[in-house]
């Protein structure tokens, strides 16, 4: 019977994890076609379309934009992936203070470039210059380390996407049934950030948040054997942090026992 079971949640796990896959591939495609539809159209700032989007769809729900329609972040997924040697970015690298500084920078040269550069005759290619750098930079970042290693790090609107997402209503959450295989871990294309949220878990029993960098792929909700991970309204996950796993009970129960030893 436990054979059953578990061959059961295993095959349950694949169905999901395809789901997402599929889904996100879909959406994936879409952001693809939408730009170069705008392209085509000579709406040569779409991509300030796309920004005002990931950031307006950050404030409620993080950084689903980033996983699931950025046509850099689509690129990088399917292509980039490929070649990728899925290595450890250096530490200056992933400081936050790396990916606030060229945050500032970008859109310092950006707005300086559209404000004071307006009589040049190619003016219209200042945003698809823009997207451009973010492409070519995010492209050298995959294929030399891992291939979201960009978007984990340094891209500018991802930045902005986790400042907003802090106190977005709708969050990703590790439940208390997490088992702490970190399987989901595995999954995860910006490398570490559930690492923290299934120690916490371990060590109280109580659903954690994770980390504002979390794009919402789905992936670790999709490989996760005890469904214990899930997207929803903050709210409501948050009234149930006040539950904690039986687990947890059994391990602060034989620590008081201990103690009083």
């Amino acid at each position: 019977m436990a054979q059953t079971t578990e061959t059961r949640k295993g095959q349950s796990c694949t169905q999901a994890k395809s789901m997402y896959t599929n889904i996100r591939h879909t959406t994936q495609l879409f952001g693809i076609i939408l730009a170069v539809l705008l392209l085509g159209l000579g709406i040569y700032y779409f991509n300030i379309l796309f920004v005002i989007a990931a950031l307006a769809t950050a404030l409620f729900a993080g950084r689903v934009f980033c996983g699931w329609i950025c046509p850099n972040g689509a690129w990088l997924d399917h292509v980039i992936r490929r070649i990728s040697p899925n290595r450890k970015m250096p530490g200056f690298l992933t400081s936050p203070w790396f990916g606030y500084g060229f945050t500032v920078v970008f859109l310092a040269i950006f707005i300086y470039l559209r404000i004071f550069v307006t009589d040049a005759p190619w003016t219209w290619t200042i945003p698809i210059g823009m997207m451009a750098v973010q492409m070519t930079i995010g492209t050298i970042v995959g294929a030399m380390y891992y291939p979201r290693g960009f978007c984990a790090h340094v891209c500018p609107w991802g930045v902005l996407g986790k400042l907003l997402g802090r106190t977005a209503p709708y969050q990703m959450q590790i439940q208390g049934n997490c088992k702490s295989c970190r399987t989901c871990a595995a999954t995860c294309p910006l490398g570490g950030i559930l690492d923290d949220a299934i120690d916490r878990v371990k060590e109280t029993g109580r659903p954690e948040t994770l980390s504002t960098n979390c794009m919402r792929c789905m992936n670790c909700a999709g490989a996760c054997p005890a469904n214990a991970i899930r997207f929803g309204p903050a709210e409501v996950q948050a009234n149930g942090a006040e539950e904690i796993s039986e687990p947890a009970k059994a391990a602060r129960l034989r620590e008081k026992a201990t103690a009083e030893s």
